[in-house]
């Protein structure tokens, strides 16, 4: 499990980006902010509301500085599927519950391997817990938070908690930029 102010570990996983596979490095995104989350299972109701949250919010992180990595045990088809954009001809539950194109890639720790080095995966349900890493440009963590997988996380939280992080200054509990 990795602590804040240590090297996060070089995360290598397959991920959906748009209607591509590719393999994303962690260490590729030194240089930059990265916010990586972990949710629980694709095509669930808080899961989806919270992914297009942080979809929502894209360009805020961008401005931030930051880029965006979500991940969970799902298979990489499962997540292509469930960004699959549903036809207007298409009536079935599988399509109502597609995502569509999201503006940051899905990584697939299908199997939890990754989640289970992070100490956040939950064995008894094959799911991670939710997991948010907010990691500096020299790779470190600099802000952890994990809880349960059946509640949604603040995505405004995680945006403002970024932005607090790269001021290098203390923040109080209601700092906002661009105090």
């Amino acid at each position: 499990m990795v602590k804040v102010g240590e090297q996060m570990p070089d995360i290598t996983l397959p991920a959906a980006v748009d209607d591509r596979r590719e393999q994303i490095r962690l260490s590729s995104y030194r240089g930059n902010w990265v916010a990586l989350f972990f949710y629980s299972k694709d095509a669930t109701s808080v899961c989806q509301s919270e992914v297009r949250d942080f979809h929502a919010r894209f360009e805020q992180f961008e401005q931030a500085g930051a880029a965006v990595l979500g991940a969970s045990a799902d298979s990489l088809d499962s997540h292509r599927q469930w960004l699959d954009k549903p036809r207007a001809s298409q009536r079935s539950a599988a399509s109502q519950s597609s995502i569509g194109t999201l503006k940051f890639p899905l990584l697939s720790d299908e199997g939890g391997a990754v989640s289970r080095s992070l100490g956040i995966f939950l064995e008894e349900k094959g799911i991670p817990l939710r997991g948010t890493y907010i990691i500096d440009p020299e790779g470190k963590l600099r802000w952890l938070l994990v809880h349960e997988p059946f509640v949604a996380r603040n995505v405004e939280e995680v945006l403002r908690v970024l932005k607090a992080l790269r001021t290098g200054e203390p923040c109080p509990v209601d700092w906002k930029p661009p105090d």
